[in-house]
């Protein structure tokens, strides 16, 4: 859990307090050792390798093999990845044992509820400071603005669920309106995919059975006047209110990648 606390909030504190990308990728790296290290103490089946096994042979045929990379460009590229490949025995670790797994889960249920707290007055104050941009990425820090996106909506998500009762699904929702306060930060970075992700906040909140259809006759119109006002929102922030995010033409262009321009990226960075 400390260790998770750190990669969580050291972005933001090398990016503020000292201007050094040196320094959040030198954390970054005694972060992935340190769950590789916990992975292999915790290593008690041959299958848990597996997920190795397949990125490597995988990372070889399509980087080495098929792109002609060197090794190094590919070690070099599999540290994002390295220590994802270790929680799987870690995670067994904790449900092995009912109290383990119990207290793992009340301690990292209150993480994630702070790391959602943390977000608000950190992106606020990058917004204020650099605009919406890639600057406003919370406490992961600068070029993470999708990264705190995504997380912030699948952890309130995460969260919300655990305390909603669909049958009364609007007294539900102001039950646990902290959560979607917590939302709000969304808005600030240019994060477009966060208006898919608000539609399916709500949608995935509707359980499917006998009472879906009625539910959906009151649900729906309310899903409508939320993505409307996060369109609002967002369009403000971003100064893109000149976009009409239901054209056609706004999701060509906004939302889905041009074959052209990636492959230009690509080229641009492998030049670099």
């Amino acid at each position: 859990m400390f260790t998770l606390i750190v990669n969580s909030v050291a972005g933001v504190i090398t990016d503020e307090v000292f201007d050094s990308l040196a320094m959040r990728n030198t954390i970054q790296l005694g972060v992935d050792a340190v769950f590789v290290m916990i992975g292999l103490l915790t290593l008690r089946r041959w299958v848990d390798l597996v997920p190795l096994a397949l990125f490597i042979v995988i990372g070889y045929i399509s980087s080495i093999k098929g792109n002609g990379l060197s090794i190094v460009f590919f070690a070099n590229g599999s540290r994002d990845f390295i220590s994802l490949l270790f929680i799987p025995p870690i995670i067994r670790y904790f449900n092995e044992n009912e109290f383990r797994r119990q207290r793992f889960i009340r301690a990292f249920d209150r993480w994630l509820f702070l790391f959602l707290c943390l977000q608000f007055p950190t992106i606020i104050f990058q917004f204020l400071k650099y605009k919406a941009g890639d600057h406003v990425g919370g406490t992961l820090g600068n070029l993470n603005s999708g990264n705190i996106s995504i997380l912030i909506y699948l952890i309130s998500f995460y969260l919300i669920r655990k305390r909603f009762d669909p049958d009364h699904f609007f007294y539900s929702l102001y039950q646990n309106k902290i959560y979607l306060i917590l939302l709000l930060p969304t808005f600030l970075n240019e994060t477009k995919v966060s208006l898919v992700f608000l539609v399916m906040y709500f949608g995935l909140l509707i359980t499917i059975d006998r009472k879906f259809f009625v539910r959906m006759m009151y649900i729906f119109p309310a899903i409508l006047v939320v993505l409307t006002v996060g369109i609002a929102l967002y369009t403000h922030f971003t100064n893109q209110a000149e976009f009409d995010v239901t054209d056609p033409e706004f999701i060509e262009n906004y939302l889905l990648v041009d074959p052209d321009e990636a492959d230009g990226g690509a080229k641009c960075e492998q030049s670099r």
